[in-house]
């Protein structure tokens, strides 16, 4: 499965927001007022998003607050870690090893798990 993206997008293994507080779970239930809004998911991916990158910052703040060890840094500099933050087109702000992004040729624009299939495309649309 796959996520559609627009703006500004927080994306994030829903593996990794098992492991906080509650799990998903609860992930799903503070956000329950704006699913299909600005949040959306699949099997795998959680994303949430904003128009502007003063709000990313927040939510990213906000996954960190959490727990979650939002980026890393090697020999090749800073990377995505639990987290990755993506544009409308699905480009990652810092490499991020576990996520991959296309488009379906009608500008619409998704990210997907390295390590699965594309399939069903989730979006406003289709929540």
């Amino acid at each position: 499965m796959a996520i559609r993206v627009e703006f500004y997008n927080v994306i994030i293994p829903i593996s990794h927001l098992e492991k906080l507080p509650g799990g998903f779970k609860s992930v799903l239930k503070e956000h329950k007022g704006i699913i299909g809004k600005k949040v959306w998911c699949d099997d795998f991916l959680f994303k949430d998003g904003a128009m502007g990158s003063g709000g990313i910052e927040k939510i990213v703040k906000k996954w960190s607050d959490r727990g979650l060890d939002v980026v890393g840094q090697n020999e090749r500099g800073k990377y995505w870690k639990e987290l990755c933050v993506v544009d409308h087109a699905g480009n990652s702000t810092l490499p991020c090893e576990w996520l991959s992004n296309d488009c379906d040729g009608k500008n619409n624009y998704y990210v997907y798990c390295n390590h699965h299939s594309v399939g069903e495309i989730v979006g406003r649309s289709n929540i």
